[in-house]
């Protein structure tokens, strides 16, 4: 068995949830495990501010993963006072994209100013699944996204999606853990024949029962974005030991009773395959073979592409016929949906080579400027979906007729997915404070990314 033990270290409000920080780092060194832990920005600064420099060297003993710079709760007040989900929310991708970059930039700076190196992996806050936030961490270097997305919570899945490497594992919560329960249920997994199983925790929640973040800004409708905060009520100092010792009882427990190999979000990456920065000639006749039975991600002798992907490189090979080595790209889906009149062309319809092309060309303007999947292309006079546009440019690299047909929205296969996405509870997919706002632009760009889906193993 293989056991992530990871940690959303995120409470910059109480001095005490160092020192349990401290002692939780302790624990784990004495035992030489490696844990992962997701620093906040904030949480970095308050280290760095109170002079913490014994619980910034605990800590490097560790992999240090990130965990937003704020913890997305600060309002904005350059807008409307809301969180960042809902800023999400209400914007246009590119503009959603640009804000997270900037707002996120600052914590990836001063964690990799305190630690010496920089984050690769991000652990999921509460249930901001929108993969906006994934290409903005890709922008910024991030490219493990743990706890997801959301609708994998808590079961193993591991795939890439939005150009990050997302895993969900099956969960020891920390519940579980302070009430001794903690191997029973690796016991459990275990005979499931589980073999990769995350443990989870908050350094917050070893000294308090009530969340930092609740007392000071979920019940707040004027949230504090600088010192005094209120603090948590604390737990008795021997409850805090107590947990304590009991995440060093299931390390033990889990070394002694299975030989439990500790890994962490990182290591998945650096294990995980790479794909060439090239394909041949050859692999890409055989992509567009596969896109034109069946609009999902395919497999090439050792190499997974998703449907973004086969796309970037169908279309490169259409407007450059005599290249033999076509470049590879992790592109992004696309951001919108075409206009509800594209007709993918007359169906049964020839197109013309020369209309296939110049439609390629167009689409490869948008790759290039964009690095993504145009949401719709024009064939002669026609506006189409990129999925039509995609099986004409195969047939016509492939030698045979371009004949036009309906094309699918999102990739084929993802019905069941789509459709729990659609019925997801709101919290799955945006945090918002106030419960059970809509998330339908959320919920729509999850669903294109689809196009960026494949199997990480």
């Amino acid at each position: 068995m293989r056991i992530i033990i990871s940690f959303d270290t995120e409470d910059f409000t109480d001095p005490a949830s160092n020192d349990a920080l401290l002692r939780i780092c302790r624990t784990l060194s004495e035992r030489e495990v490696e844990a992962t832990f997701g620093l906040v920005g904030e949480k970095a600064r308050f280290l760095r501010d109170l002079g913490r420099r014994d619980v910034i060297e605990a800590l490097s003993r560790h992999c240090i993963a990130y965990h937003t710079d704020n913890h997305f709760l600060f309002p904005d007040k350059s807008r409307r006072p809301c969180f960042a989900s809902e800023i999400v929310e209400q914007c246009e991708w590119e503009e959603a994209v640009r804000w997270l970059v900037a707002t996120e930039a600052r914590g990836l700076a001063d964690i990799e100013g305190l630690f010496g190196r920089r984050p690769i992996t991000f652990l999921r806050t509460c249930g901001d699944s929108a993969p906006q936030i994934q290409e903005a961490h890709r922008q910024l270097g991030l490219k493990v996204f743990a706890y997801g997305p959301s609708l994998y919570e808590r079961r193993r899945h591991i795939a890439h999606y939005a150009n990050a490497l997302c895993v969900s594992l099956p969960l020891v919560s920390e519940e579980l853990t302070y009430r001794g329960e903690g191997p029973a249920q690796l016991d459990r997994f275990a005979k499931a024949g589980e073999r990769l199983v995350n443990i989870r925790f908050h350094p917050c929640r070893f000294i308090s029962d009530q969340w930092w973040s609740v007392v000071n800004y979920l019940d707040n409708a004027d949230p504090p974005t600088r010192p005094p905060y209120r603090i948590a009520p604390r737990v008795p100092p021997d409850e805090t030991d107590q947990r304590i010792r009991r995440l060093g009882e299931l390390v033990d427990y889990a070394r002694q009773r299975y030989g439990a190999e500790f890994t962490t979000y990182d290591e998945l990456w650096r294990r995980t395959p790479r794909n060439p920065l090239f394909l041949s000639r050859s692999q890409v006749r055989e992509a567009a073979h596969l896109v034109r039975q069946r609009l999902s991600y395919l497999r090439l002798n050792g190499v997974t592409l998703s449907v973004a992907e086969a796309f970037g490189a169908v279309i490169w090979a259409t407007i450059h016929p005599d290249a033999e080595q076509i470049p590879l790209r992790s592109l992004v889906g696309p951001v919108a949906l075409p206009r509800p009149d594209a007709a993918d062309a007359t169906p049964g319809a020839q197109l013309a080579p020369g209309d296939v092309v110049r439609a390629c060309r167009e689409a490869e303007s948008v790759i290039e400027s964009k690095g993504r999947v145009t949401h719709e292309a024009m064939l002669h006079t026609t506006p189409a979906r990129p999925a039509a546009l995609l099986r004409l440019a195969a047939a016509q690299l492939l030698g045979e007729a371009a004949i036009a047909e309906p094309a699918p929205v999102y990739p084929e296969g993802f019905d069941d997915i789509l459709r729990q996405w659609d019925e997801a509870n709101y919290d799955m997919v945006a945090f918002f404070p106030n419960r059970n706002r809509p998330a339908p632009n959320t919920k729509l760009a999850i669903k294109l990314q689809y196009w960026t889906y494949k199997p990480g193993e």
